[in-house]
């Protein structure tokens, strides 16, 4: 399922990644949704002779001036109109190594399992605005696949999330959350828990399973793409989620403001950076462990920026949030 919208520059590409995995079988779809595109989205994916594609054009079920909610009024429509079990949910702009549909498909064949999270990584980061983003998605998975492991997700992807169709049906989809713009991953998690708490979530932990994403390659875009993915953060109602955000911003607050007063008060010097000292060497043993793991070994050099940086990224966003900026993506006001 590939909600897109103005994607013309890579929904190619996708598609030949889907058709080439190594499992994918003839009763299986690949159902793109087209938003609104101005582009030639649809036609570029409309021109792949294989009868498994089918392009849907959201103009044809839903005006776009009824819409808030466009992403998830698209997979709605794409759900409804799907004929198989599960839905695999990716984003147009995603590179697919060819295993990543088995091990979907191993760990859906298991007993019970409802809703699967899977690693989303950065497809070449070389510099440090890439590199950030690179080593921001594998704190990601950390918080994802711990948290998930622990029986309390809090976190998901929606460009690598799999779900029983029945699940997202018996829950009334995205009913409830329709009037908030992004939230089609997390807010869908936190839908199901509440409303479906016996519903197995699981974790796809294999490096075979990793899907790639593109970077923001521009800091204008990084940030009104964060601030974006802030503004949804105000409807979250899981305590685990709020708590890991609140000490995430106050560890953040307490990093910046201390190195501020620093400058002019010298007794706080050396316990600033004993405090920066123990936060870098902790994360780092962390993501060490990840980058391992998950072959992403050449992020480990953009380090010593990320973890600078992150903490005044945190604030930021964080005051972002709590003063209710909006930015445009996508031609929309998020």
């Amino acid at each position: 399922m590939i909600p897109a919208r103005n994607e013309e520059g890579v929904i190619g590409n996708l598609l030949s990644d889907l058709l080439i995995q190594t499992c994918l079988g003839e009763q299986d779809e690949i159902i793109v949704i087209n938003d609104h595109s101005s582009d030639a989205t649809s036609q570029i994916a409309a021109s792949f002779d294989d009868p498994r594609i089918q392009t849907i054009d959201l103009a044809d079920f839903i005006d776009e001036t009824q819409l808030v909610a466009h992403k998830k009024a698209a997979i709605t429509t794409g759900v409804t109109l799907a004929r198989n079990e599960w839905i695999v949910m990716t984003d147009a702009d995603c590179h697919w190594p060819p295993e990543v549909l088995t091990t979907i498909k191993n760990q859906a064949g298991n007993s019970g399992v409802d809703l699967i999270c899977g690693p989303v990584l950065v497809n070449g980061a070389d510099n440090p605005l890439t590199g950030f983003q690179g080593l921001d998605l594998l704190a990601y998975i950390f918080l994802t696949a711990a948290y998930t492991h622990a029986k309390r997700p809090i976190l998901a992807n929606g460009a690598h999330l799999s779900f029983r169709k029945e699940l997202f049906e018996r829950i009334g989809g995205y009913a409830g959350i329709d009037h908030i713009p992004s939230g089609d991953d997390v807010l869908l998690l936190q839908k199901v828990r509440r409303e479906s708490p016996a519903s197995k979530v699981s974790y796809l932990a294999s490096s075979r399973a990793v899907v790639y994403t593109e970077a923001m390659t521009t800091w204008s875009d990084f940030w009104r793409q964060r601030f974006r993915w802030a503004g949804k953060s105000g409807h979250y109602d899981s305590p685990d989620l709020t708590f890991a955000q609140g000490v995430s911003f106050l560890v953040a607050a307490m990093l910046v403001a201390g190195t501020l007063v620093a400058f002019f008060l010298p007794l706080l010097r050396l316990p600033i950076i004993v405090f920066w000292l123990l936060k870098g060497s902790f994360e780092y043993l962390i993501l060490r462990q990840l980058a391992n793991y998950y072959h992403q070994k050449s992020l480990l050099k953009f380090y010593p920026f990320a973890t600078v940086f992150q903490p005044f990224y945190l604030l930021t966003v964080g005051i972002a949030t709590l003063l209710g900026i909006k930015v445009r993506w996508s031609g929309r006001k998020h």
